[in-house]
């Protein structure tokens, strides 16, 4: 290679050349002494300076070299940089088809469950159609008791009716009831009558007998009857609900299969209902008036017959539940908030006496948002305390972490009587926010300090409920869905058919909405009372998929109730229309940027989006996931630098899932180490024990929940000696499912609490 080298340096010149050293020789001739020794030194001066400047050249060869090896690496260099950058390409853009396809799978693999679970079912019959069918009833009961073609002036309640059962009671609450409240009694009675004769009963879809005279009779034929009895038979000695349930359907099948399924059902029932409303026919009514009431009856009792058949070809064996009359005020108010109106009787107690309207309940508990009011916590009735040999360790402190007790305010002078050491106070609409601050001026937090002394102390949180989110418009939009106008009816129906789904058509249900607010108003007064109360969280916020709103109120409207607090529902019966699952996820990510700004820990409602909702949640931590192993580390012992605590972030630093009803694989995707918030779950007794299913899904649960992340709450609207009551048996719940002793699980989940309010 140096030889290669050397003769591409080495010019002719280099060395004296051969003619230049015989210049005067001639071949063969000698060289004579005298040339020799003038041309010797010579010779040597110029070998030497050849030789310096072969020397040079050579000194300089290294760099020379190097710097065309450099270049040739650097080119190779950015090729395989190109050329890595490319496969990297590809293999990210194959990573996000396999995870398509992972998702994929996953949705075959829940559709292939559910397949397999409701395969002896009704493949029409669902959820949705229950629940459609059993809204329409009652909207069809109180469009019809409604009507104008009845007057409630000056006319008695018949006591001797063979349709109705009238107390001393409700007689007497008809002469002192308004005519408004008045159709809403007469609403209760025919309620009554389709529960006691249609609702109540183990049909089969057998045609009925025409028998128009006599509506028992029609269902006492043998074949109803000897399947009724023997149904009953395997529910008293305590048959398994499946195999009920899969007996149930396929005699209902077979019934279908041999044509003897029912035509027109009711028409005696029908008739009856009629005489009993006539009284109160205005005089004015024409026969075509009269013929149109009681074919308007005829298809009531059709409708409820109908709705029963779906109750009971659904695997759920859907129930339709009502208060008993005359049981005490005392200690079943939450009846009242469902089932009817409470009013005083002749004795000066308090008793209920009526039911409005009853109650959908699924045994197996999946209608959460069905079972439950607008209100909150308006499903069953109170259960009296269990007994336990072992006392409770209320020294340690109990922590409620979500309940709702603004609802009912009345109840806050309960607190000072409570044994819980302090309770987070949600609120969920414009009318009780305001109302939420004045409770927290008195009994807020002031401090970690506060969860050691021995007094029940509040927790503020604030914010929009996904089911009031339809009372906002988002104002980021570049289409807004409200445009303030001087025709203001008109700019809400706009938002309202632009936000709801199925879009109202009737003028009268967004008449009684309110006018939209802009999204950027309420985070801004919202953040505003945060920044009053540097221990407020963000909530209750969140995602509801099958939440319907209340039908529009009834004319004339109802006079508010003192006693709840305004904007909630108020026993009116549910619409078909839910909030756009877009819009209120709008409004959770700017409620979720908030929190982040901020620092403050939210509670979040989900019902039936445990998907939707963790896509949510990774979306507004994006971007700042935990890579590295030592930093995932930091956050599990959390160590982080305060200055890193301290700093705005897009996502919440503490999240808290309340009432967390999904299944353990949904617990497991909030555990990933990558994700830089901690992730809180919350069980409450009202509505993860509620069922045997719901409890077996919440300990399923609670198995895999970090010790470390599990919360305790009721949910409830009253504060009190119930709230205690449900706190201790959740917390027995869940020291039972973990294995802990009841001084242990206290103490732990204590300090769970303390580092979600606190960090």
């Amino acid at each position: 290679m140096f030889r290669g080298l050397f003769d591409l340096f080495l010019s002719d010149s280099a060395m004296p050349s051969r003619k230049s050293q015989n210049k005067n020789t001639s071949p063969g001739e000698p060289i004579s002494g005298p040339t020799d020794t003038q041309s010797g030194p010579q010779f040597a001066r110029e070998v030497q300076i050849e030789c310096d400047r072969l020397a040079q050249q050579i000194s300089r060869l290294p760099a020379t070299v190097w710097e065309r090896l450099s270049q040739t690496e650097l080119k190779q260099a950015e090729f395989e940089i190109q050329h890595k950058e490319a496969t990297i390409q590809q293999l990210a853009a194959e990573l996000d088809s396999y995870k398509l396809e992972v998702q994929k799978l996953r949705a075959k693999e829940q559709s292939l469950r559910d397949f397999m679970h409701e395969s002896d079912s009704y493949p029409e019959v669902n959820e949705h159609e229950v629940v459609s069918a059993f809204v329409g009833l009652r909207q069809k009961v109180q469009k019809l008791v409604s009507s104008r073609m009845y007057r409630m002036e000056g006319k008695q309640l018949c006591t001797e009716s063979k349709t109705f059962t009238v107390s001393k009671e409700l007689a007497s609450s008809w002469k002192r009831a308004t005519p408004a409240n008045r159709k809403l009694i007469l609403r209760s009675l025919v309620y009554q009558r389709l529960a006691d004769e249609i609702l109540a009963y183990e049909f089969f879809g057998i045609v009925e007998p025409d028998l128009e005279d006599d509506v028992v009779s029609s269902k006492a034929e043998n074949i109803f009857t000897g399947l009724s009895d023997f149904e009953r038979f395997l529910v008293k000695n305590e048959v398994s609900n499946d195999i009920v349930t899969k007996w149930r359907l396929s005699t209902m099948k077979s019934i279908e299969a041999v044509g003897m399924a029912k035509g027109l059902y009711g028409k005696g029932l029908a008739r009856q209902l009629y005489d009993d409303f006539a009284p109160f026919i205005i005089d004015e009514a024409t026969t075509e008036d009269k013929a149109r009431l009681c074919d308007g009856f005829m298809e009531l009792c059709n409708e409820a017959y109908v709705l029963r058949l779906l109750m009971r070809k659904s695997r759920n064996n859907y129930q339709c539940r009502g208060a008993i009359v005359g049981i005490p005020v005392e200690g079943n108010d939450r009846w009242a908030d469902v089932f009817g109106d409470l009013e005083g009787t002749e004795s000066g107690r308090n008793t209920v006496v009526l039911t409005l309207f009853g109650a959908l309940v699924a045994n197996t508990g999946n209608s959460r948002n069905e079972m439950c009011m607008y209100d909150h916590q308006e499903g069953t009735a109170s259960e009296p305390p269990l007994e336990h040999e072992e006392p409770f360790p209320w020294h340690i402190g109990v922590f409620d972490a979500h309940n709702h007790i603004g609802e009912r305010v009345n109840s806050i002078s309960e607190l000072p009587n409570m044994k819980a050491r302090a309770v987070a106070v949600m609120a969920t609409r414009t009318q009780d926010q305001p109302l939420i601050a004045s409770i927290a001026k008195p009994h807020g937090v002031k401090g970690p300090e506060c969860f050691s002394q021995d007094k029940t102390t509040v927790i503020a949180g604030y914010g929009r409920h996904p089911w009031f989110s339809h009372e906002l418009f988002d104002d980021s939009l570049k289409t807004l869905t409200y445009v303030p106008s001087e025709d203001v009816e008109a700019a809400k129906e706009q938002h309202y058919k632009a936000v709801l789904s199925p879009p109202p058509t009737d003028p009268a249900f967004w008449h009684d909405l309110p006018v939209p607010i802009a999204l950027s108003t309420f985070i801004a007064e919202t953040r505003t009372r945060l920044l009053e109360d540097p221990f407020a969280m963000v909530g209750e916020i969140g995602l509801d998929k099958p939440f319907r709103l209340p039908m529009q109120w009834t004319d004339p409207k109802p006079e508010p109730d003192p006693d709840r607090t305004p904007g909630g529902r108020q026993r009116r019966p549910l619409s078909q229309h839910r909030i756009n699952l877009t819009h209120q996820k709008a409004v959770f990510m700017a409620h979720l940027k908030l929190a982040g700004e901020l620092g403050r820990p939210v509670s979040v409602h989900g019902v039936q989006v445990h998907g939707i909702l963790y896509d949510a949640l990774t979306e507004c931590w994006k971007g700042h996931e935990l890579r590295g192993r030592r930093s995932r580390d930091k956050k599990k012992e959390g160590k982080e630098d305060q200055g890193q605590q301290d700093s705005p972030k897009p996502y919440p630093p503490r999240i808290c899932l309340h009432s967390f009803s999904g299944k353990s694989d949904a617990v497991k995707q909030y555990l990933k180490p990558s994700i830089p918030a901690k992730i809180f779950f919350s069980f409450s007794k009202t509505n993860n024990l509620r069922s045997e299913e719901e409890r077996k899904k919440a300990e399923d649960a609670i198995k895999i929940v970090p010790d470390n992340r599990i919360l305790v709450e009721s949910d409830l609207h009253t504060a009190g000696e119930r709230m205690d009551s449900e706190l201790e048996e959740m917390h027995r719940e869940i020291c039972e499912v973990k294995g802990w002793g009841l001084e242990e699980g206290v103490g732990r989940i204590a300090d769970n609490y303390r580092k979600f309010v606190f960090g």
